[in-house]
């Protein structure tokens, strides 16, 4: 059996185990992956079988050993592309990246960076987590806090909605100082710069949709204000 014919044995096993996987994460249910991702993976999966499946050929084991050490190392592969998922999709609800996506748009208006605050972040989620029966995104009455809500699908980040309060920007005119040609108001407690203390939350409604709130500390857009 030359390395040839080993790769493409090697190859052919790990398509047959991991199609489904392959074929829910491709198709978008899963994010982060990519099939360049897929490529790279299948790659090292195949030049590890060979070099297994030769040192087993060295010490004479039979076909059944071959095909179970081929198996076990796709499986642990196709392990390792899930953890990796799921960080990757966590990673994008952490407070620090909230932050990040909150001070590069504040940069870009030199504006100063905001800190996260836990304080301003439980009370977030303790005001959504009441919003998840309904799922309808409802502000906050009578806090203190400047306060921006999104809603979406189960797979929202939170990157992905202040990106979305970010892209108001178009709508906002510095010189009249008021939104022109749809919502700005997002955008301008993003970049205000007297709020300087940030909390967000992210939860999932009873009918899987997601709901993310941002808080801001002080509170902005305050009329007859610019934002900076």
């Amino acid at each position: 059996m030359d390395a040839a014919v080993l790769a493409k044995s090697c190859e052919e096993e790990f398509t047959t185990i991991s199609q489904p996987f392959i074929s829910l994460a491709v198709g978008g249910s899963i994010p982060g992956f990519s099939l360049d991702l897929f490529e790279c993976l299948a790659s090292l999966l195949c030049s590890v079988c060979v070099l297994k499946v030769l040192v087993l050929l060295q010490d004479s084991v039979d076909e059944q050993r071959i095909n179970m050490e081929m198996s076990k190392t796709a499986l642990a592969i196709i392990s390792l592309i899930s953890l990796a998922i799921v960080h990757h999709a966590h990673a994008q609800d952490s407070p620090q990246d909230f932050l990040d996506a909150h001070n590069t748009a504040r940069t870009t208006v030199g504006v100063g960076s905001m800190i996260w605050d836990d304080t301003v972040a439980a009370f977030a989620l303790s005001y959504i987590s009441g919003l998840t029966s309904s799922c309808i995104l409802e502000h906050s009455a009578g806090s203190s806090y400047g306060e921006n809500l999104a809603g979406g699908s189960a797979d929202l980040a939170g990157t992905a909605a202040v990106e979305m309060w970010v892209a108001e920007r178009a709508n906002y005119d510095y010189n009249s100082n008021s939104c022109v040609g749809g919502e700005c108001l997002h955008y301008t407690q993003v970049v205000w710069r007297k709020s300087v203390r940030l909390g967000c939350a992210k939860v999932t409604c009873d009918n899987g949709a997601t709901i993310i709130s941002c808080n801001y500390d002080p509170q902005g857009n305050f009329n007859g204000e610019r934002p900076y």
